[in-house]
């Protein structure tokens, strides 16, 4: 099965739940860009030039109405959200239980038991995820749509002129994905190890302590802690390092 088939098949197991998580944060995404209208509505009360029945007052009101009318939206489409990741979540974490309970015993696990925990914690985490992603991308498409049509009424130029260095960065992004991906699995394997180390750890404590070898599994312990940091660290600098040049690329343009 194809990444997006198996995406697909999941997004149908509560259809009307992910069809309300997509209208809420496409209503969300698209209501960003409703301060800057009020705001051309608001400069042209003050020029004289705003439409009949539009008065710095009644511009006023409609923009606090938004304001809350937003938050409002916001609440609501958190809370459909969180529930339909769960759903999601708890759906894969099952089927996976369910595949592992129907094999042999001697052959039920594949990895090592703390390798299987990342799986049930990290990996059913990265799916939903994605289809979390997915959500937002629609109201991302139809808001920077509307933006950039919008925009490009007013002055083409400027549209241009913000636009430009947001391809620059997507390029940016597609060049680091491969490095990025990396660094992921890296990350997840040391703290696979380190999981397991502890399972193993606790497994066999009064081995441990028979051998008077306490400090020998503190200190290899520390050092796959200490592994997993230094992965970790470099993975989320990446990550935060390349949502910074973004958000900073679109406030300039904004």
């Amino acid at each position: 099965m194809k990444t997006y088939q198996y995406l697909w098949r999941l997004m149908c197991y509560r259809p009307l739940l992910y069809l309300g998580n997509a209208i809420a944060w496409s209503i969300i995404h698209f209501s960003e860009l409703l301060p800057g209208i009020i705001a051309s509505w608001f400069f042209d009360a003050l020029s004289g030039e705003a439409a009949a029945g539009l008065n710095v007052w009644t511009i006023i009101i409609t923009y606090f109405a938004v304001a809350l009318g937003r938050m409002g939206t916001v609440f609501c489409g958190a809370q459909i959200d969180i529930r339909h990741r769960f759903l999601m979540g708890s759906l894969l974490r099952r089927n996976m239980l369910e595949r592992i309970l129907k094999r042999p015993g001697a052959r039920a696990l594949v990895e090592t038991p703390g390798e299987t925990l990342n799986r049930f914690r990290d990996d059913t985490q990265q799916v939903v995820d994605q289809i979390s992603m997915t959500v937002d991308s629609l109201g991302f498409v139809f808001t920077t749509t509307f933006a950039v049509v919008m925009l490009a009424h007013i002055s083409w130029k400027i549209t241009l002129l913000v636009f430009a260095p947001m391809v620059i960065i997507l390029a940016i992004t597609q060049a680091a994905s491969t490095r990025l991906e990396k660094n992921r699995e890296a990350s997840r394997d040391a703290a696979a190890k380190v999981a397991g180390a502890l399972g193993e750890m606790f497994g066999s404590i009064q081995a441990v302590q028979v051998a008077t070898a306490e400090e020998q599994v503190a200190d290899h312990l520390q050092r796959l802690n200490a592994e997993r940091k230094r992965l970790v660290l470099k993975d989320r600098l990446i990550v935060h390092l390349l949502n910074s040049i973004y958000g900073s690329t679109i406030s300039l343009g904004t």
